[in-house]
Order: C-alpha cells, then structure tokens, then sequence
C-alpha cells in the first residue's frame, strides 16, 4: 500500500510539474507576443513618420528646383539684356583747331537721353541755348575764333541736325571738330586753304611753346586770339 502511494504521490508531482512549465511556456509565449506586437506598432508608426518626411522632402526639393530653376531663367534673361547694352555703345571724339584729341570716350547707348547730355556730363562744354537748342562754342578749352564753329560728324559725314536732335544707335562715331565757316569756297567767305593751314600752325606753335606765356596773359581770350597771336609771334 505505501508502495502504491508513493507511485500514486510520484504520478502527482510529475503532473503538477508538467502543468506549472506548461503555464509558464504559454505566460512566455503570451508576453513575447504583446511585445512582437509592440514592436510591429512601433516599426509601422516610424515607417508613418519616414513616409512623411520623405513627402515633405520631395516637395521641398522640387520647389527648391522650381525656384532655382525660375532664378537661373532670370538671371539668364539679364545676363543677355546686359550684354545688348554693353554691346550696343558709341563713341564721341572731340578735336581742337590744330586736329589734337582733347577727348575719346565710348558710352551705352542706355546711359543718356541724348548726345547733348553725354557730352555735357563727360567734358568741358561751353554753349549757349537758343531756339534750336544748344549752340556749343567749346569743348574741354578748345580755341573757336570767330571765324570758326564747332562741326558735328556722325560716323564721318557732316550731321544734319543740332546736338540735342540727333539721334544715336549702336556703333556710332559723333566727332565734335573745330571748323572754318569764312572760306572762300562756301561762296561767301573771304579765307582759303592758305589762311586756314597757318591759322592751325600758329595754334599748335603757341601750344606747344608760348604755354607759360599765354598763361600769364590776362588780356588774352579767345575772341582776340589770332590778333594776340600775330603781334606776339
């Protein structure tokens, strides 16, 4: 009989045995499941959020390259516009009686209004105005006896209009040249080739040589000039 109930006792405590590790197997199985399924929850919610920023990235990304794109078209369209501008100059000479450059310069063709206003910004000028707008009697101390006038040249002819009224394009030539209007050949003037070569030459002569004279003459002008000239030669 107590060799009955020890194997009896035996069979229990090996049921008991078996029962307790197969409740704690499934508690286990139970509890990494919750956590699996943690994790999965997690991994979906953070695989949510990279979705998003990866949306949020391609539209900044392609409205960073629209506008980098809109700038470069921008900065493409002034870079041609200034390029015709830079392209698109003149230039303006100016001559003394004897034919010396007393000046050279280019401008834009945008930089003024008119010729009148690109030489009166960049040189000496000396004019009046009139009806006809202004009338220039020296430019950057240029001699204009009263025999003389200054003549505008547009890309080697005579020009037609006054300085105000021309009008310039690109490539121009406006030369601004002393000139002998009292000649014989216009057929109403008293002064031939003759006259006007040794007018030049006493010009250059006194230019050239009588500098620190002529600087101390305070009676000199241009009015009385080839007379101041003659007696002083």
């Amino acid at each position: 009989m107590k060799k009955l109930k020890k194997i009896i006792l035996c069979f229990l405590s090996l049921f008991i045995l078996i029962s307790v590790a197969g409740c704690s197997t499934d508690d286990k199985i139970e509890e990494l499941e919750n956590k699996n399924s943690e994790l999965m929850d997690r991994i979906s919610e953070l695989e949510g959020k990279l979705n998003d920023l990866e949306i949020q990235y391609d539209s900044l990304k392609a409205s960073d390259e629209a506008t980098i794109a809109k700038l470069e078209k921008e900065k493409a369209l002034l870079e041609k516009e200034l390029n015709l501008i830079k392209s698109g100059t003149y230039e303006i000479v100016i001559y003394d009686i004897d034919d010396e450059v007393l000046g050279d310069k280019y401008f834009y063709v945008l930089d003024y209004n008119s010729l009148w206003d690109a030489l009166d910004a960049n040189f000496t000028v000396e004019a009046s105005l009139g009806d006809y707008g202004h009338y220039i009697t020296s430019i950057n101390g240029s001699v204009v006896d009263a025999n003389y006038y200054i003549a505008i040249y547009e890309n080697g002819s005579l020009a037609s209009t006054g300085v105000d009224e021309i009008e310039i394009d690109a490539g121009d030539k406006f030369e601004f040249k002393v000139e002998c209007f009292n000649t014989i050949s216009s057929g109403y003037g008293t002064m031939d080739d003759y006259d006007i070569l040794v007018d030049k030459l006493l010009y250059s002569y006194a230019k050239n040589e009588m500098q620190e004279y002529l600087k101390n003459e305070t009676t000199f002008t241009a009015s009385n000039y080839w007379t101041f000239m003659t007696i002083n030669i």
